[in-house]
């Protein structure tokens, strides 16, 4: 019993500083980016392949419009999974994510049935092992993910704004990124 609850410790110890290192590789390869015009919408959909599971109903809205950004679209699949994997994480049924075309950049909307992220909070959630006061023990994670999606954000000049769910009474996520 011992043992395994060492190999556990063990395993969580590994999990933080793979994700330490990843994080700190982010500032050494920021000048390696390769932005391109990437499709988002094909981004998302992959994500959403990828991470589905049969308990979470995943909803993507997306009319047909040209959702083309100036992007590396290693990074940007990093901030979508980040996004995709706090929503299945915190929510409990229903996550929606929605794509819109703007005049000079493309908005994407991710937002769940959970609890919400105190507004106390709200603008240090982004720094690393910073987590929403309705943290789960049985959620595993380190507090690293948002920071990611920030400093992702941050290199594509785009913005993020953390609201709550009109429709889903969650957390509401809202990523503005430029066009090509």
């Amino acid at each position: 019993q011992f043992e395994q609850k060492i190999s556990n410790n063990v395993d969580e110890m590994t999990s933080l500083v793979e994700t330490l290192l990843s994080y700190a590789r982010l500032d050494q390869t920021m000048v390696q980016m390769n932005k391109t015009s990437c499709d988002l919408l094909a981004l998302v959909e992959n994500c959403i392949r990828v991470k589905s599971s049969g308990n979470k109903k995943i909803t993507l809205v997306a009319p047909n419009e040209d959702y083309c950004v100036y992007a590396d679209s290693g990074y940007l699949t990093i901030l979508i999974n980040n996004l995709l994997e706090n929503a299945l994480n915190y929510g409990k049924d229903k996550i929606n994510i929605q794509l819109k075309a703007l005049k000079n950049s493309v908005e994407m909307v991710v937002e769940d049935d959970g609890g919400g992220i105190d507004h106390k909070i709200r603008a240090s959630i982004f720094k690393p092992f910073v987590r929403g006061t309705n943290y789960q023990k049985s959620i595993k994670g380190h507090g690293i993910g948002l920071a990611i999606v920030k400093r992702i954000i941050d290199w594509h000049t785009g913005s993020i704004d953390i609201s709550d769910s009109e429709t889903l009474e969650g957390a509401k996520f809202t990523i503005t990124l430029p066009k090509r």
